[in-house]
């Protein structure tokens, strides 16, 4: 009940925009799955004691079978990127170009 009434509010408010109805719920899953890759990549990093060379390491490491994972809410990788002890995790976004103004990052 409550997704319905969070759905339909996002049709009403991106009805005047150029993003369509499609494209905002897209970009709500994204921010969702980021925020639970942020959390599996901390997971990580305490059982393996440093973060995942790629994706696919991650993938491999922890036996998940489902790419969904790593997807975001257009069904595309998202874009990872570890540096030293850090990384950078985004969605390319709507237009599936990275670095530029549609990117999601986490939160």
């Amino acid at each position: 009940m409550i997704l319905c009434i969070i759905i339909i509010l996002i049709l009403v408010v991106s009805c005047g925009k150029k993003t369509s109805p499609k494209n905002s719920v897209n970009r709500l899953i994204t921010i969702d799955g980021l925020k639970t890759m942020v959390i599996g990549l901390d997971l990580y990093k305490k059982e393996f004691g440093n973060y995942p060379d790629s994706l696919e390491e991650f993938l491999r490491n922890k036996n998940i079978a489902d790419r969904k994972v790593i997807a975001d809410g257009w069904g595309r990788e998202y874009h990872y990127t570890k540096a030293g002890d850090h990384y950078v995790l985004f969605s390319n976004g709507s237009d599936g170009k990275p670095f530029t103004d549609d990117d999601i990052y986490p939160e």
